[in-house]
């Protein structure tokens, strides 16, 4: 190797005063440096601006060949020790990203390869740059040749795997929802406008009515832009390399939001003031154009029927989602409920609605009767309901008959609706029905009018959106849906199903929903009288009252849920258990318990699992009213089953049955509390006779409650006194993990106590 390349850097280094120099002061002799010195002119070095904050944004040089990136250089300045940079986070989030990194501080090289550091080497030390005359050791030098020869021919890797395509998008998204989170926060507080700031206030304000944080619409943009980038990746049937320039063309008409979204990309690529997030937007698509087309899409079939480890049918498209989630942000899934739905619970539901359309509402033909069905999942989530409905639908007109397609132009994509309120599950649901449609079916979406019916809104507001021209100017496509959408809430729909989310501390406080929430917080006409009825605004409540008050007003209909089962008998749910029997003819209930938190047990003794990866307790049920059926003020037959067990026997159990196999018992829903469950009422009758508690006591409250017993609580004086020594005189951590002290409440802050 040419010692005067390394001479001649040197020089450079010296040109400036050590004391003069910052992080970027060499950064242009540096990559001379390793253009010289790189193996193949293939090879690009690309440098990143510099950014607002240390550890924010992309590293400073992205090295990429052919196009596809195979590592990163991270620059500090020459006094930095290189030991402590090694263990920042900065760098660990980087070997997130890549598995091939340079880390140098001009005169000192690092190579980590897969998270470890593998070589390093010393050019000349800092004091040397001092010296008149500075001489390179050829021994290092070309250690250092070495070292960036092995970091140059690092391969990037074909990504064949839903697993691996899953990891990197996840984390490339997760980095750009902070970048969009930080870049919407720094502008906000300036009062600064551009594109995005106005698209974040125009969704805000139309769509989420102003209850949409920040970190919420950047963490849907995130999301939406990765799915955008691999559904162009999925309709690009040339080997053409995807870009900022081509990506809408890949886009399908029918995927209308997403082409929205898109739009936010021309801004981003040609405007200066999104430096900082445009290089993981070109690292997205950098994986997307890597991904093996032929062994990922092979693994997005649905035709392959693969089983996961509980032995339910893979939905591929789900969980992939399940895997991105788990890897992009763990705590989303609890923090919005998501749960996907198992294929089991599923099946079990749609059977029975199909059954019951076919036996008992006289249509021969079930989902697939196009005259007299519509179908609405009203928590729509990744479509799993809809593609099960769709599935059944296709049995009934197979494609001997060839007249699939005429069912899937005229009820699947005219009558079959989905609500979803999260801009990510939704276009999920679209990516997953368009695909069935097209591979197993051989369906062609024509023009952007043919397109599953699935909608972006919040399902219990019928809010229009006040501003349609402003928004319609930045969103055309979500404008158009608004309309529709509420057309379809003010419509007759037959059949209702979904797995709504459970959430007491529920954010839909709209008008709409809390006057129709009324009418369970009274029983016989008479109100409630409970002191605490937060659970009856538990998100699930009011999605059943909102499918109720449909198949009221259409005075027909068919409701098939899967819910948290506490409304079966708590008593505060009296008054809804007491307007779904007026409502409703009939009521099939099948209790799936699995309550962790009441430690349910089986007959056996073993723990009753939950479906779900949840603590709450579940159940399904439907729920069946006919046209002009008089009911001469009768409540409806209550039809009851319970099952215990582990989660594969349930599995099992849903799988083999519908609830005209369960054999299921008729319950007597009588007064006061119209129970939903099985209950053993022999002695009703002697303990009604007992004195009330609100005729003991002359307060009606819940009663004392303790928090922290551990610690506030003892038998002596002397032992309290010894835990409050420990609390001012422990380290915090410690004391926490003594006392059992996991959380803070409201009122109760360990560092204040």
């Amino acid at each position: 190797m040419d010692k005067n390349i390394f001479q001649e850097y040197i020089n450079n280094l010296k040109s400036t005063v050590i004391e003069d120099k910052t992080e970027l002061t060499d950064r242009v002799h540096l990559e001379k440096l390793l253009d010289k010195l790189k193996p193949s002119s293939k090879i690009q070095i690309q440098h990143e601006p510099k950014r607002h904050k240390e550890g924010l944004g992309a590293p400073d040089f992205i090295i990429r060949n052919n196009g596809n990136i195979i590592g990163y250089i991270e620059v500090k300045k020459i006094e930095q020790n290189l030991d402590d940079t090694l263990k920042s986070p900065q760098i660990e989030k980087y070997k997130q990203l890549s598995n091939n990194i340079l880390l140098t501080n001009y005169i000192e090289f690092i190579w980590i390869k897969n998270g470890n550091l593998n070589l390093r080497e010393v050019l000349v030390f800092k004091t040397d740059l001092e010296k008149n005359n500075t001489k390179i050791d050829n021994a290092k030098s070309n250690k250092i040749v070495s070292i960036l020869n092995e970091f140059f021919k690092t391969p990037d890797e074909k990504i064949e795997s839903t697993e691996k395509l899953a990891s990197l998008l996840a984390r490339r998204t997760k980095i750009l929802k902070d970048l969009v989170e930080q870049h919407l926060d720094l502008y906000l507080s300036l009062k600064k406008q551009n594109t995005l700031v106005g698209t974040y206030s125009i969704i805000k304000g139309n769509i989420y009515n102003n209850e949409l944080k920040v970190s919420e619409f950047a963490d849907s943009i995130a999301q939406t832009i990765t799915y955008g980038f691999f559904l162009a990746k999925l309709n690009n049937t040339s080997n053409s390399r995807i870009d900022f320039d081509n990506i809408k063309k890949f886009i399908p008409n029918n995927f209308a939001l997403i082409q929205d979204i898109l739009k936010l990309i021309d801004n981003i690529a040609s405007s200066r003031e999104y430096d900082s997030i445009r290089w993981v937007l070109e690292e997205l698509i950098d994986i997307v154009n890597n991904i093996d087309s032929n062994t990922i899409f092979e693994q997005f079939s649905f035709t392959q029927n693969v089983k996961s480890s509980d032995n339910n049918v893979k939905d591929p498209y789900l969980y992939f989602y399940e895997d991105f989630l788990a890897k992009y942000d763990k705590s989303l899934r609890k923090n919005k409920g998501v749960y996907y739905t198992p294929h089991s619970v599923v099946n079990f539901i749609v059977s029975s609605l199909n059954k019951i359309l076919k036996y008992n509402f006289g249509l021969e033909n079930g989902f697939a009767n196009r005259e007299e069905v519509t179908v609405l999942d009203f928590a729509t989530g990744t479509g799993t309901f809809l593609l099960e409905v769709i599935k059944c639908i296709l049995k009934e007109i197979p494609k001997q008959t060839g007249k699939q397609k005429d069912y899937i132009n005229d009820h699947i994509l005219k009558n079959i609706y989905g609500f979803e309120y999260l801009m990510a599950p939704y276009a999920v649901a679209h990516l997953k029905l368009c695909q069935f449609l097209k591979k197993v079916c051989d369906f062609k979406f024509g023009n952007e009018h043919l397109r599953p019916q699935i909608f972006l809104t919040n399902t219990l507001d019928v809010t229009l959106i006040s501003n349609q021209e402003s928004f319609k100017a930045f969103f055309p496509a979500i404008s158009e849906e608004n309309k529709l959408v509420n057309e379809i809430k003010n419509k007759p729909i037959l059949v209702i199903l979904g797995n709504p989310p459970y959430n007491a501390e529920s954010k839909n406080n709209n008008n709409y929903i809390l006057n129709l929430i009324k009418s369970y917080k009274t029983v016989d006409n008479t109100p409630l009288n409970e002191k605490n009825i937060v659970s009856l605004n538990d998100d699930y409540v009011k999605f059943i009252r909102f499918s109720e008050h449909k198949i009221e007003i259409a005075d027909e209909g068919l409701l098939g849920i899967i819910t948290n089962n506490g409304y079966l008998d708590n008593i505060t749910f009296r008054g809804m258990r007491y307007h779904l029997l007026k409502t409703f003819d009939e009521i099939y209930i099948l209790n799936l318990h699995g309550n962790l938190r009441k430690k349910e047990k089986t007959d056996t003794g073993k723990v009753d699992e939950n479906v779900f990866d949840i603590q709450t307790g579940v159940a399904i049920a439907i729920f069946i009213k006919y046209k002009e059926k008089s009911k001469q003020n009768k409540l409806a037959n209550v039809y009851y089953k319970g099952i215990k067990g582990s989660r594969e026997e349930k599995y099992s159990f849903l799988d083999k049955n519908t609830i005209f196999s369960i054999d299921a018992e008729k319950l007597k829903c009588k007064p006061p509390n119209y129970l939903f469950i099985k209950k053993d009422l022999k002695t009703e009758d002697v303990y009604s006779k007992g004195v009330s508690l609100e005729d003991i006591f002359i307060e009606y409250i819940v009663g004392i409650e303790t928090q922290k017993d551990k610690i506030a609580i003892d038998f002596t004086e002397e032992e309290l006194l010894s835990k409050l020594n420990d609390l001012a005189y422990l380290d915090e951590q410690i004391a926490r993990y003594k006392y059992d002290l996991k959380t803070d409440s409201t009122d109760w802050k360990l560092p204040i106590v």
